[in-house]
């Protein structure tokens, strides 16, 4: 069976995987501590990194301050594109 190529809403959604993981790595930040900071429960977290699209407004910019994300980062995590 050919393989098939990822839709552009999964590639989206693993580039935004990808910058979460990256800062919660460089920040050393946990994700029970990501959530608390959200102001969610860690269930509730887990769900939204599965699938990064569906974070809120709020979320995202929690995230941001909580992970020092870059300019070029914040684009990706909120078109979910490389511009």
């Amino acid at each position: 069976m050919p393989k098939l190529k990822p839709s552009d809403k999964e590639m989206n959604n693993r580039e935004r995987r990808a910058i979460l993981a990256a800062g919660q790595e460089r920040e050393s930040v946990s994700d029970s501590s990501l959530a608390k900071h959200m102001g969610k429960t860690l269930r509730t977290y887990q769900r939204r990194k599965l699938s990064p699209g569906e974070l809120s407004l709020d979320e995202v910019l929690a995230v941001i301050k909580k992970l020092h994300l870059s300019d070029q980062e914040i684009l990706i995590l909120v078109k979910g594109c490389r511009c």
